[in-house]
Formats: C-alpha cells, sequence, structure tokens
C-alpha cells in the first residue's frame, strides 16, 4: 500500500512534465500600454528620459533595459527607476552634444506583479522618421522559467498531500489518521512543496536576466532573488513547508492522546493556512485589480482543491480497503464524504468563477486565447472527476458494489492529477487582458501603443 501512495504521489509531477516540456513559454504577463516618446513617433530633439507605463507594478531587472543610437552606441545614463508603485520605468538619457539624429531603440526586460519575464521594445526617431533596427536577441525566461513551472506543479501536489488529505480525513474519517497508510502524504506532502520551493528560488534571477540553465548554477544568484517580494515569499514557504513535517505527525491521533494534541494542531492549522496564502500571493492572485479580494479568493480556491483531492485519495488509500469488511456501514461511510465534497466543489465554483471572471476579459478571450483555452481544459477534466465522483459514490450506496466503486476512484484520482497539471499550465500562461496590445495608426508608419 505504501507503493501505491508514492505512484499516486509520483502520478501529479509525471503529468506536469509532460505538459510544462510541450507548452510554449508564456509571452507575457504584464503589458506596456504607454511610453513617452510614443512607439514609433519623431522628436526635434532627444529627450531626458524615457518613460514605460505598464497595466501593473514591475520589477527592473539588473541590466535588463537599454537604449541604443543608431548614431553609435548606448545613450541612456545610469540605473532605470521606478515609479507610479511601480507602474512606470524611468530611463534618463545622456543627451549630449544635445541632438543626435538618429533612431533610438529602447529595450526592456522587467518582471511582472506575478513573478512572469516581460520582455519587448519601442522604437522613435530624433530628426527622422523611425528606421528599421536590427534588436539584440531577447529571450523569455527560457528552461529556468519550465523549471519553475514544474516547481509551482510540485508545490501544488504538495499542497494535496500535507493538507488536503488531513483535512479531509480530520473533516469525514478520524478514525483514518491513525492509519500508517497515510503516513507517505504526510511526509511526502511538505517535502514536494519545499522541492518545488526551491526549484523557484534557484530558477528566478536566470528566468529573470535570461542567463539560461547555467545562471541556475551560480549559488550567488540566491541572495538577490531573496532581497525581493517573491523571494521572500518562496523563502516563508519553505519555513512553513518544513514546520508541516514535524508538525503533521501532531494532528494524527496515538494511544496517549487520542485526540492528538490541541496545542500542535492548531499551530499545524495556523502555518498550513499560511503556505496557502504564500502560494496565493506568488501567482495571478496577487497581480491586477481587487488584488486584496483576488488573494483570499485564490487561497480559498487551492484550499478546497487540495481538500477534494487529498479526499478522494483518502477514500482510495484507507478507506477503501475497509469498506469491504464493513458492508453495512459502506453507504454512511461514503455519504460522509460525498456531503463534504460538495462543499468542497461549491467553494471551488465559486472562487473559480470569480477569478475567471477577474481574467478573462472580454469573454471571448475564453475560447480565443492560450489562457482560456486551458481554463476549459482544466474545467472539462474536473467536470469529468465530479461525475466520475458522483457515480462511484452512487454505485456504493446503491448497488453496494466497492468493488466497482473503487475502480472508479482510481479513474478519478488521474483525472484529478490532470487538473492539477492543467492548474500549473494555467498559472504560466499569459492573462487574456493583458495577452495583446491594441494599437491605432500613426502618421509616423509605425503604430504607437494605446494607453488604456
Amino acid at each position: 500500500m505504501v507503493r501505491k501512495a508514492l505512484l499516486l504521489i509520483a502520478v501529479l509531477p509525471a503529468a506536469l512534465l509532460i505538459i510544462a516540456i510541450g507548452s510554449p513559454t508564456a509571452a507575457a504577463h504584464a503589458v506596456l500600454v504607454g511610453s513617452t516618446p510614443l512607439d514609433g513617433s519623431r522628436l526635434d530633439r532627444i529627450p531626458a528620459r524615457v518613460t514605460l507605463r505598464f497595466d501593473e507594478p514591475v520589477q527592473i531587472v539588473t541590466g535588463g533595459t537599454t537604449v541604443v543610437s543608431t548614431a553609435g552606441g548606448r545613450v541612456d545614463a545610469g540605473k532605470p527607476s521606478a515609479g507610479d508603485s511601480g507602474r512606470t520605468v524611468i530611463i534618463a538619457l545622456d543627451r549630449r552634444p544635445g541632438s543626435h539624429t538618429a533612431t533610438y531603440l529602447v529595450s526592456y526586460r522587467i518582471v511582472s506583479a506575478d513573478s512572469h519575464v516581460v520582455v519587448g521594445s519601442i522604437r522613435f526617431g530624433v530628426g527622422e522618421d523611425p528606421r528599421s533596427v536590427n534588436q539584440p536577441s531577447q529571450v523569455g525566461a527560457g528552461p529556468p522559467g519550465v523549471i519553475a513551472a514544474i516547481g509551482t506543479g510540485l508545490t501544488y501536489a504538495g499542497v494535496v498531500g500535507a493538507v488536503g488529505c488531513l483535512v479531509a480525513a480530520l473533516l469525514a474519517w478520524p478514525s483514518a489518521l491513525r492509519s500508517d497508510r497515510l503516513r507517505p502524504m504526510i511526509i511526502g506532502g511538505p517535502l514536494l512543496i519545499m522541492i518545488g520551493t526551491i526549484a523557484e528560488l534557484l530558477a528566478a534571477t536566470p528566468a529573470a536576466e535570461g542567463t539560461g540553465l547555467a545562471g541556475m548554477l551560480q549559488p550567488q544568484n540566491l541572495p538577490f532573488t531573496l532581497i525581493g517580494d517573491q523571494g521572500r515569499l518562496l523563502a516563508a514557504r519553505f519555513t512553513l513547508a518544513a514546520a508541516l513535517l514535524p508538525l503533521g505527525a501532531a494532528v494524527r491521533p496515538t494511544r496517549a492522546q487520542p485526540h492528538g494534541d490541541r496545542i500542535l494542531q492548531v499551530a499545524w492549522w495556523i502555518a498550513s493556512t499560511a503556505v496557502l496564502v504564500t502560494i496565493a500571493a506568488s501567482g495571478h492572485g496577487f497581480a491586477g485589480a481587487n488584488r486584496w479580494l483576488a488573494l483570499p479568493a485564490t487561497a480559498v480556491h487551492l484550499a478546497a482543491m487540495a481538500i477534494w483531492i487529498g479526499g478522494v485519495i483518502d477514500l482510495l488509500l484507507v478507506v477503501r480497503p475497509r469498506l469491504g469488511s464493513l458492508p453495512r456501514a459502506a453507504p454512511a461511510i461514503v455519504d460522509a464524504w460525498s456531503r463534504r465534497a460538495f462543499l468542497a466543489v461549491a467553494a471551488l465554483v465559486l472562487s473559480g468563477e470569480f477569478l475567471a471572471w477577474r481574467q478573462i476579459q472580454p469573454i471571448e478571450a475564453l475560447w480565443q486565447t492560450p489562457y482560456g483555452l486551458t481554463l476549459l481544459i482544466k474545467l472539462g477534466l474536473a467536470a469529468g472527476a465530479v461525475i466520475i465522483g458522483w457515480t462511484g459514490s452512487r454505485i456504493a450506496l446503491r448497488r453496494g458494489n466497492v468493488a466497482r466503486a473503487g475502480r472508479l476512484v482510481i479513474v478519478e484520482v488521474v483525472i484529478m492529477a490532470l487538473v492539477v497539471a492543467a492548474a500549473t499550465v494555467l498559472s504560466a500562461t499569459p492573462r487574456p487582458r493583458t495577452s495583446t496590445v491594441r494599437r491605432s495608426p500613426c502618421r509616423h508608419g509605425l503604430p504607437p501603443i494605446s494607453c488604456r
């Protein structure tokens, strides 16, 4: 049975790896909505500065922003600065000797509020219409971005084991906590969160700077990662996950303490909630408008997902083997979980509707963008898991066919693994409202960026 539990844990990252390798790198999570000068504009004199305006707060990457003149060399002076609560990037220019007839290429590389790398450029001319310029190669997050996405998937899988399995057992089958068959989840869950967090930490700076896999082998980058908000969140998540290892054992009852250690159980609940909050604050939930409402909604969405999937895993590992010896009690045991699963799915749907409404604008983006299509796939998989779960419970309750219901539980777990995989891809896919930039004609030939 322990080997089955380990196989269940391995299903999630295996599915995530397949999808991550086959998915294209996300294009952008923050969008340039305006600039001064405008993209494609013609000026009489070189400006004192270039201002880039984004639709959400961004983080400036060291060495990621440059201004190059066709007259020769770089003209940006000093380090760029941030303004408007991080929504603007200001680049000072060297104006000596006062006027340069040339085309200027402004290239930027920044990190969006949801920790994803964004690259782009604008052009303007001084004394002439802007000409075509050979732009330097600008790569996205690259392989470190894929590794960070896999780390996110491992974290999701870890939450299912570390939090979902235990909470579901506490709610539906407290006696199941005594079973050693849950031990792989109690230990493996926090370990997966820690491994996933380390992967995200190591990949953060190389993904932002575009240094590739070689950058992940440079430990001197880690202190720079930890300085930022994202780094501090990841460090807090790692520490909390490490605390869940001993605290998870305290949740389980023993002969000496039939109800477990109450104080340590409270500490476990606090640590588990904090882990969910740090994960929610690391992605789309903490970017864009209404973030203070989106953050708890994302945490609830993640918790409901973990409890739903964790309960099904408990059913497969601990409860199902006991049902054969308790045929009369089987309906009540299954019904106890069905009612709680309904509440978890209801919380999942309600929070998911709010988060989808927040991200999917306009509605056509639901079937016209990668984000929308991935969301539809996730919803389809989740609906399939709900239908199979309901069918299995009906079979167990009405027909008493525990063996057939158990086979359906296995199918349900596999589909749930794909749901988590789809959620991981969704976290690395650009939001529809920022996937495209509306442009309008310009008399200088190049379309300026429309300020929204």
